[in-house]
Protein backbone atom coordinates (compact mmCIF):
# COMPACT_ATOMS: atom_id res chain seq x y z
CA UNK A 1 0.00 0.00 0.00
CA UNK A 2 0.85 3.76 -0.44
CA UNK A 3 3.19 5.17 2.41
CA UNK A 4 1.73 7.17 5.30
CA UNK A 5 3.39 10.04 4.51
CA UNK A 6 1.70 10.05 0.48
CA UNK A 7 -1.69 9.54 2.24
CA UNK A 8 -0.96 12.42 4.38
CA UNK A 9 0.32 14.76 2.04
CA UNK A 10 -3.32 13.60 -0.11
CA UNK A 11 -4.92 14.44 2.69
CA UNK A 12 -3.72 17.93 3.31
CA UNK A 13 -4.12 18.95 -0.32
CA UNK A 14 -7.13 17.41 -1.06
CA UNK A 15 -9.19 18.01 2.22
CA UNK A 16 -12.17 19.77 0.68
CA UNK A 17 -12.54 16.89 -2.26
CA UNK A 18 -12.32 14.27 0.30
CA UNK A 19 -14.56 16.01 2.78
CA UNK A 20 -17.63 16.93 0.04
CA UNK A 21 -17.13 13.25 -1.27
CA UNK A 22 -17.45 11.17 1.89
CA UNK A 23 -21.34 10.46 1.26
CA UNK A 24 -21.44 9.72 -2.27
CA UNK A 25 -21.18 6.96 -4.76
CA UNK A 26 -18.43 6.28 -6.57
CA UNK A 27 -18.21 4.36 -10.11
CA UNK A 28 -14.18 3.38 -11.49
CA UNK A 29 -13.07 1.38 -14.46
CA UNK A 30 -9.05 0.56 -14.46
CA UNK A 31 -9.00 0.86 -11.25
CA UNK A 32 -6.42 -2.47 -10.65
CA UNK A 33 -4.03 0.17 -13.23
CA UNK A 34 -1.20 2.15 -11.62
CA UNK A 35 -3.55 5.23 -11.63
CA UNK A 36 -6.43 3.23 -10.37
CA UNK A 37 -4.76 1.75 -7.31
CA UNK A 38 -3.95 5.23 -6.01
CA UNK A 39 -6.90 6.32 -6.91
CA UNK A 40 -8.73 3.62 -4.82
CA UNK A 41 -6.22 3.47 -2.14
CA UNK A 42 -6.57 7.50 -1.26
CA UNK A 43 -10.08 7.38 -1.83
CA UNK A 44 -10.48 4.51 0.62
CA UNK A 45 -7.66 5.71 3.45
CA UNK A 46 -7.20 9.41 3.06
CA UNK A 47 -11.01 10.98 4.31
CA UNK A 48 -12.06 10.49 7.63
CA UNK A 49 -15.23 8.33 5.61
CA UNK A 50 -14.64 6.72 2.10
CA UNK A 51 -17.28 7.07 -0.24
CA UNK A 52 -18.90 3.64 -1.62
CA UNK A 53 -16.77 2.45 -4.20
CA UNK A 54 -18.18 0.78 -6.78
CA UNK A 55 -15.21 -1.01 -9.50
CA UNK A 56 -15.96 -2.06 -12.75
CA UNK A 57 -13.05 -5.14 -13.35
CA UNK A 58 -12.64 -7.74 -15.33
CA UNK A 59 -11.12 -10.20 -12.42
CA UNK A 60 -12.62 -9.29 -9.02
CA UNK A 61 -9.68 -11.84 -7.37
CA UNK A 62 -7.39 -9.71 -8.92
CA UNK A 63 -8.70 -6.28 -8.04
CA UNK A 64 -9.54 -7.95 -4.35
CA UNK A 65 -6.10 -9.20 -3.84
CA UNK A 66 -4.67 -5.67 -4.78
CA UNK A 67 -6.57 -3.91 -1.69
CA UNK A 68 -5.60 -7.02 1.00
CA UNK A 69 -5.00 -5.11 4.23
CA UNK A 70 -6.26 -1.96 3.61
CA UNK A 71 -9.21 0.23 5.52
CA UNK A 72 -12.22 -0.24 4.30
CA UNK A 73 -11.50 -2.68 1.53
CA UNK A 74 -14.77 -5.13 2.41
CA UNK A 75 -16.47 -2.40 1.38
CA UNK A 76 -15.89 -2.40 -2.27
CA UNK A 77 -18.36 -3.23 -4.41
CA UNK A 78 -17.47 -5.05 -7.76
CA UNK A 79 -18.87 -5.60 -11.15
CA UNK A 80 -17.33 -8.22 -13.02
CA UNK A 81 -17.25 -7.39 -16.54
CA UNK A 82 -16.28 -5.47 -19.01
CA UNK A 83 -16.84 -2.00 -19.20
CA UNK A 84 -18.03 -2.13 -23.20
CA UNK A 85 -20.90 -3.94 -21.90
CA UNK A 86 -24.65 -2.40 -20.42
CA UNK A 87 -23.73 -1.40 -16.76
CA UNK A 88 -26.64 -1.93 -13.99
CA UNK A 89 -25.89 0.13 -10.77
CA UNK A 90 -28.92 0.51 -8.49
CA UNK A 91 -28.16 3.51 -6.53
CA UNK A 92 -27.23 7.24 -7.73
CA UNK A 93 -23.83 7.56 -8.92
CA UNK A 94 -22.34 11.01 -8.11
CA UNK A 95 -19.07 10.11 -9.37
CA UNK A 96 -17.61 8.28 -12.58
CA UNK A 97 -13.56 7.96 -12.97
CA UNK A 98 -12.81 7.01 -16.14
CA UNK A 99 -9.39 5.06 -16.40
CA UNK A 100 -9.86 2.04 -18.70
CA UNK A 101 -7.14 1.79 -21.83
CA UNK A 102 -3.76 1.78 -19.84
CA UNK A 103 -0.61 4.13 -21.09
CA UNK A 104 1.29 0.98 -20.60
CA UNK A 105 1.01 -0.48 -23.57
CA UNK A 106 -0.54 1.94 -25.50
CA UNK A 107 0.02 -0.09 -29.12
CA UNK A 108 0.31 -3.51 -27.95
CA UNK A 109 -3.45 -4.48 -27.51
CA UNK A 110 -5.27 -4.83 -30.21
CA UNK A 111 -7.38 -2.11 -32.09
CA UNK A 112 -10.81 -2.96 -31.37
CA UNK A 113 -9.92 -3.52 -27.66
CA UNK A 114 -8.29 -0.05 -26.84
CA UNK A 115 -11.50 1.39 -28.98
CA UNK A 116 -13.83 -0.93 -26.90
CA UNK A 117 -12.18 0.04 -23.41
CA UNK A 118 -11.77 3.61 -24.12
CA UNK A 119 -14.82 4.82 -26.86
CA UNK A 120 -17.75 2.27 -26.19
CA UNK A 121 -16.73 2.39 -22.24
CA UNK A 122 -17.57 5.76 -22.32
CA UNK A 123 -20.62 5.02 -23.93
CA UNK A 124 -22.10 2.76 -21.17
CA UNK A 125 -20.76 4.86 -19.03
CA UNK A 126 -22.98 7.71 -20.54
CA UNK A 127 -25.99 5.71 -20.64
CA UNK A 128 -25.58 5.02 -16.75
CA UNK A 129 -25.19 9.21 -16.00
CA UNK A 130 -28.49 9.65 -18.38
CA UNK A 131 -30.17 7.80 -15.90
CA UNK A 132 -29.18 9.69 -12.92
CA UNK A 133 -31.81 12.63 -11.02
CA UNK A 134 -28.57 14.93 -11.38
CA UNK A 135 -25.55 14.65 -13.75
CA UNK A 136 -22.12 12.77 -12.17
CA UNK A 137 -19.20 14.15 -12.19
CA UNK A 138 -17.12 12.42 -15.00
CA UNK A 139 -13.32 12.39 -14.64
CA UNK A 140 -11.87 10.71 -18.24
CA UNK A 141 -7.80 10.21 -17.66
CA UNK A 142 -7.25 11.39 -21.67
CA UNK A 143 -3.23 11.70 -22.05
CA UNK A 144 -0.55 13.42 -23.30
CA UNK A 145 -0.35 12.03 -26.40
CA UNK A 146 -3.72 13.48 -28.00
CA UNK A 147 -1.15 16.28 -28.95
CA UNK A 148 0.84 14.04 -31.05
CA UNK A 149 4.10 12.00 -31.13
CA UNK A 150 7.78 13.32 -31.33
CA UNK A 151 7.27 16.50 -30.52
CA UNK A 152 10.06 18.59 -31.01
CA UNK A 153 11.83 20.93 -27.91
CA UNK A 154 10.70 24.61 -29.18
CA UNK A 155 6.90 23.26 -28.99
CA UNK A 156 4.86 24.73 -26.00
CA UNK A 157 2.37 21.96 -24.60
CA UNK A 158 -0.39 24.17 -23.83
CA UNK A 159 -4.06 22.62 -24.46
CA UNK A 160 -4.64 25.02 -26.78
CA UNK A 161 -2.19 23.10 -29.08
CA UNK A 162 -3.00 21.33 -32.46
CA UNK A 163 -0.87 18.65 -33.24
CA UNK A 164 -1.99 15.34 -34.34
CA UNK A 165 -0.39 12.07 -36.38
CA UNK A 166 -1.41 9.83 -38.33
CA UNK A 167 -5.20 8.29 -37.24
CA UNK A 168 -4.96 5.04 -39.02
CA UNK A 169 -1.46 3.66 -37.88
CA UNK A 170 -1.93 0.89 -35.49
CA UNK A 171 0.26 3.17 -33.31
CA UNK A 172 -1.59 5.89 -33.26
CA UNK A 173 -5.14 4.27 -32.14
CA UNK A 174 -4.66 4.58 -28.54
CA UNK A 175 -4.08 8.62 -29.40
CA UNK A 176 -6.98 8.80 -31.68
CA UNK A 177 -9.16 6.96 -28.71
CA UNK A 178 -8.21 9.60 -26.20
CA UNK A 179 -9.13 12.49 -28.53
CA UNK A 180 -12.36 11.03 -29.73
CA UNK A 181 -13.05 10.12 -26.17
CA UNK A 182 -12.30 13.74 -25.00
CA UNK A 183 -14.91 14.79 -27.96
CA UNK A 184 -17.72 12.64 -26.74
CA UNK A 185 -17.60 14.06 -23.57
CA UNK A 186 -17.61 17.68 -24.34
CA UNK A 187 -21.17 16.78 -26.31
CA UNK A 188 -22.52 15.00 -23.33
CA UNK A 189 -21.64 18.02 -20.91
CA UNK A 190 -22.62 20.67 -22.87
CA UNK A 191 -26.10 18.15 -23.07
CA UNK A 192 -26.17 18.25 -19.56
CA UNK A 193 -25.45 14.54 -19.17
CA UNK A 194 -22.06 15.08 -17.21
CA UNK A 195 -20.30 17.39 -16.11
CA UNK A 196 -16.99 15.75 -17.57
CA UNK A 197 -13.16 16.72 -16.98
CA UNK A 198 -10.50 15.65 -19.61
CA UNK A 199 -7.32 15.30 -17.66
CA UNK A 200 -4.37 15.43 -20.11
CA UNK A 201 -1.77 12.91 -18.23
CA UNK A 202 1.59 13.45 -18.88
CA UNK A 203 4.67 11.27 -17.30
CA UNK A 204 4.61 10.05 -13.69
CA UNK A 205 7.05 8.52 -10.68
CA UNK A 206 5.79 6.57 -7.92
CA UNK A 207 4.93 3.10 -6.06
CA UNK A 208 3.08 1.41 -7.86
CA UNK A 209 4.18 2.13 -11.48
CA UNK A 210 5.32 -0.71 -13.36
CA UNK A 211 9.22 -1.31 -13.24
CA UNK A 212 9.40 -3.60 -16.44
CA UNK A 213 7.54 -1.88 -18.90
CA UNK A 214 8.62 1.12 -21.46
CA UNK A 215 8.45 3.40 -19.14
CA UNK A 216 12.19 4.44 -18.53
CA UNK A 217 12.64 5.99 -15.26
CA UNK A 218 10.14 2.98 -14.44
CA UNK A 219 13.04 0.93 -15.83
CA UNK A 220 16.36 3.18 -14.02
CA UNK A 221 14.33 2.29 -10.83
CA UNK A 222 14.39 -1.28 -11.23
CA UNK A 223 18.23 -0.90 -11.80
CA UNK A 224 18.44 1.33 -8.44
CA UNK A 225 16.73 -1.68 -6.78
CA UNK A 226 18.60 -4.60 -8.20
CA UNK A 227 21.92 -2.23 -7.66
CA UNK A 228 23.08 -2.98 -11.48
CA UNK A 229 24.79 -0.53 -14.07
CA UNK A 230 21.76 1.63 -15.90
CA UNK A 231 21.90 0.85 -19.67
CA UNK A 232 20.36 3.31 -22.27
CA UNK A 233 19.52 2.33 -25.23
CA UNK A 234 19.96 5.78 -26.60
CA UNK A 235 21.91 8.68 -26.19
CA UNK A 236 19.01 9.61 -24.13
CA UNK A 237 18.65 13.37 -25.77
CA UNK A 238 15.14 13.18 -25.59
CA UNK A 239 13.20 15.05 -22.92
CA UNK A 240 10.27 14.45 -19.92
CA UNK A 241 8.80 15.16 -17.11
CA UNK A 242 7.88 13.12 -13.89
CA UNK A 243 5.45 14.56 -11.95
CA UNK A 244 4.48 12.40 -8.38
CA UNK A 245 1.78 10.02 -8.15
CA UNK A 246 0.60 11.47 -4.80
CA UNK A 247 1.12 14.75 -6.68
CA UNK A 248 -0.89 13.69 -9.59
CA UNK A 249 -4.22 12.37 -6.97
CA UNK A 250 -4.05 15.60 -5.15
CA UNK A 251 -4.43 17.02 -8.89
CA UNK A 252 -6.94 14.75 -9.98
CA UNK A 253 -9.33 15.45 -6.70
CA UNK A 254 -9.01 19.20 -7.12
CA UNK A 255 -10.20 18.96 -10.79
CA UNK A 256 -12.84 16.86 -10.00
CA UNK A 257 -13.85 18.93 -6.87
CA UNK A 258 -14.13 22.33 -9.17
CA UNK A 259 -16.37 23.03 -11.85
CA UNK A 260 -14.15 23.54 -14.55
CA UNK A 261 -14.32 21.16 -17.46
CA UNK A 262 -11.94 22.24 -19.88
CA UNK A 263 -9.15 20.54 -20.93
CA UNK A 264 -5.89 20.15 -18.50
CA UNK A 265 -2.68 19.30 -18.56
CA UNK A 266 -1.27 17.16 -15.67
CA UNK A 267 2.08 16.24 -15.33
CA UNK A 268 5.36 18.12 -14.23
CA UNK A 269 7.07 20.87 -16.16
CA UNK A 270 10.08 20.50 -14.41
CA UNK A 271 11.89 18.98 -17.87
CA UNK A 272 15.13 16.79 -17.83
CA UNK A 273 16.71 14.77 -20.30
CA UNK A 274 16.36 10.82 -20.26
CA UNK A 275 20.36 10.64 -19.77
CA UNK A 276 19.88 12.98 -16.70
CA UNK A 277 17.09 11.23 -15.57
CA UNK A 278 18.95 8.23 -15.79
CA UNK A 279 22.36 9.74 -14.08
CA UNK A 280 19.79 11.20 -10.98
CA UNK A 281 18.57 7.94 -10.46
CA UNK A 282 22.26 6.41 -10.65
CA UNK A 283 23.36 8.97 -8.34
CA UNK A 284 20.53 7.90 -5.60
CA UNK A 285 21.68 4.40 -5.95
CA UNK A 286 25.39 4.64 -6.10
CA UNK A 287 25.58 3.41 -10.04
CA UNK A 288 27.09 3.35 -13.18
CA UNK A 289 25.39 4.56 -16.14
CA UNK A 290 26.16 3.13 -19.52
CA UNK A 291 25.11 5.53 -22.50
CA UNK A 292 24.74 4.41 -26.30
CA UNK A 293 26.58 7.31 -27.88
CA UNK A 294 26.09 5.94 -31.33
CA UNK A 295 22.65 7.16 -31.51
CA UNK A 296 22.24 10.70 -33.28
CA UNK A 297 18.30 11.11 -33.76
CA UNK A 298 16.63 14.57 -33.16
CA UNK A 299 15.77 15.04 -29.38
CA UNK A 300 11.58 15.21 -29.25
CA UNK A 301 9.64 16.51 -26.04
CA UNK A 302 6.98 15.17 -23.96
CA UNK A 303 6.45 18.20 -20.88
CA UNK A 304 3.32 20.01 -20.76
CA UNK A 305 2.76 23.82 -20.02
CA UNK A 306 0.99 23.82 -16.65
CA UNK A 307 0.02 27.64 -16.03
CA UNK A 308 -3.53 26.55 -16.78
CA UNK A 309 -3.43 23.91 -13.61
CA UNK A 310 -1.68 26.63 -11.55
CA UNK A 311 -3.84 29.80 -12.82
CA UNK A 312 -7.24 28.37 -12.69
CA UNK A 313 -6.90 25.03 -9.53
CA UNK A 314 -4.05 26.73 -7.97
CA UNK A 315 -1.80 23.46 -8.24
CA UNK A 316 1.60 22.84 -8.50
CA UNK A 317 4.60 20.35 -8.59
CA UNK A 318 4.74 19.29 -4.80
CA UNK A 319 7.52 16.98 -4.85
CA UNK A 320 10.77 17.44 -6.86
CA UNK A 321 11.61 14.94 -8.92
CA UNK A 322 14.63 13.65 -6.55
CA UNK A 323 12.73 13.02 -3.58
CA UNK A 324 9.94 11.64 -5.72
CA UNK A 325 12.82 8.72 -7.19
CA UNK A 326 13.83 8.30 -3.29
CA UNK A 327 10.15 7.79 -2.06
CA UNK A 328 9.78 5.32 -5.17
CA UNK A 329 12.86 3.12 -4.28
CA UNK A 330 11.83 3.02 -0.58
CA UNK A 331 8.63 1.71 -1.31
CA UNK A 332 10.15 -0.75 -3.34
CA UNK A 333 12.56 -1.82 -0.87
CA UNK A 334 9.64 -1.77 1.89
CA UNK A 335 7.47 -4.20 -0.17
CA UNK A 336 10.39 -6.47 -0.80
CA UNK A 337 11.23 -6.91 2.80
CA UNK A 338 6.92 -7.09 3.85
CA UNK A 339 7.32 -10.75 0.95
Amino acid sequence: MISERDAEQISTYSAQFLESAQDQTVVITGGTGFVGRWLVESLLRCGAQSPRLILIVRSKTKAQSQLQGIKGAEKVKYLEQDVSNKLKIDEPVHQIWHLATSSAVPSTPSSSHIIDSSIRGTFRLLDLAAGQTEPPKFMHTSSGAVYGRGLKPGLEITEDLRVANDWLKDAEVYDASKRATEMILKEATKDGVVSAKNARLFAFVGPYLPIDSHFAIGNFIRAAIESKPITLTSSGVDFRSYLYAADLISWLFAYMHSDYTEPLNVGSDKSISIRECAELVASIAKLDVKINLGDTHEPTKYVPNIDRARNVLDLDVYTDLKDSIERTIEWHHAQSNVK
